[in-house]
C-alpha cells in the first residue's frame, strides 16, 4: 500500500485499535502479537509525521453513552447504536454492571459478544471496562461529564427506563442524570432489541 491508502485506513481505524487494545487479555502469546502490530503502526506513525506532518483527525463533536445489559447484544442493539452514529455521534457502549437484579449471563461474555458485534463498525466504540458508570450515581455522572468535558455528551436511554428507573426519580443535583442531554429510544426502536 502507498501512504496515501494507509493513511485513509488509519484515519478511520485508530480510535478502534486504541479502545480495543485493552479489550484483548487471553494470554502471553497475545501479549506478543499485539506488540509486533503496535510496532508496525508506531513505524508507519513516525514514516507519515516524517514525510507529511501530523495527522488530521476528523473532529466528532456529539458523544452518545449507550448503556445496557446486553444479555445478550443483539442485531437490535447494533441497529439502534449505528442509528444514533448515522445521526453525528461517536457511540460509547457502556455493558451495565448495576442491574444485580437480572439474571444476566457472565459479564466477560457478554462483553466479548458486544465488542465483536461491533468491531467493523466505525464511530461505535466500546467504553473502557475499567470505568464503571451507574447513571444513579451523581459521583459517576460528574466522572462522565469529565471524560468528555469537550464534547456534546448524550446519554441513549430507552423510555421505559426514564419512566421506571430510581436514578430518574433521586432529587436533581448538579451531576444527577437529569442535567445529562438525551437521546430517547422509543418503544418503536426498541421492538428491534
Amino acid at each position: 500500500m502507498d501512504l496515501e491508502q494507509k493513511d485513509f485506513l488509519f484515519i478511520h481505524i485508530y480510535k478502534k485499535i486504541l479502545s480495543m487494545l485493552k479489550e484483548n487479555k487471553e494470554g502471553q502469546l497475545d501479549f506478543y502479537s499485539n506488540a509486533a502490530v503496535l510496532n508496525h503502526i508506531y513505524r508507519y506513525i513516525g514514516h507519515h509525521e516524517f514525510i507529511k506532518g501530523d495527522f488530521k483527525f476528523p473532529v466528532r463533536r456529539m458523544v452518545c453513552f449507550y448503556p445496557g445489559t446486553f444479555d445478550p447484544f443483539s442485531e437490535g442493539h447494533k441497529a439502534v447504536a449505528k442509528m444514533i452514529r448515522d445521526l453525528g455521534f461517536d457511540v460509547y457502549l457502556a455493558l451495565d454492571e448495576f442491574s444485580w437484579s437480572k439474571h444476566t449471563q457472565p459479564r466477560l461474555l457478554r462483553r466479548k459478544i458486544m465488542n465483536m458485534s461491533v468491531a467493523n463498525e466505525e464511530n461505535i466504540y466500546p467504553f473502557p471496562e475499567d470505568i464503571p458508570i451507574n447513571i444513579a450515581n451523581p459521583i459517576d455522572i460528574h466522572t462522565l461529564k469529565n471524560i468528555f468535558k469537550d464534547k456534546d455528551l448524550y446519554l441513549a436511554v430507552g423510555m421505559d427506563v426514564v419512566q421506571h428507573a430510581s436514578a430518574y426519580r433521586q432529587t436533581l443535583t448538579a451531576d444527577s442524570v437529569q442535567t445529562v442531554n438525551h437521546y430517547y429510544l422509543h418503544s418503536r426502536y426498541l421492538n428491534l432489541l
